[in-house]
């Protein structure tokens, strides 16, 4: 499964030249965005290099796991994940296209209220 790869991505970055294309296109939204949540990416990154800096400043105590079965639509592959750091944690969906590797991903968080965030997290945004 497609996503599947990708979990063993951000629990090992340096996978990601086998797991995705070289001009992969991952799509980070940010979870505290209502309004525009759904139609506007709060960063883009394009390429492994892109990629594995974003997922190499994630916080070190940071799990991630997949929530659910996932689902085929429209030529891509959706799934819930959930990560989690000491005290807190939170969900989302990851879309993801591509054959045998991953060409495009999209990183939806579930909307977050800024208070209750950790600084670990904030600090990301």
């Amino acid at each position: 499964m497609l996503l599947a790869r990708w979990l063993d991505v951000v629990r090992q970055p340096d996978l990601v030249r086998e797991v995705a294309t070289a001009d992969v296109r991952v799509h980070r939204f940010a979870p505290f965005k209502r309004d525009a949540y759904l139609r506007t990416p709060a960063q883009t990154f394009v390429g492994h290099d892109e990629v594995l800096a974003w997922l190499e400043r994630s916080p070190k105590t940071l799990t991630w796991s997949l929530v659910g079965d996932s689902a085929e639509r429209g030529g891509r592959t959706i799934c819930g994940y959930r990560y989690d750091i000491p005290n807190w944690h939170n969900t989302g969906v990851w879309m993801a296209r591509g054959g045998d590797r991953i060409a495009e991903l999209w990183h939806y968080p579930h909307i977050l209220v800024e208070d209750e965030v950790p600084v670990s997290l904030a600090l990301l945004r």
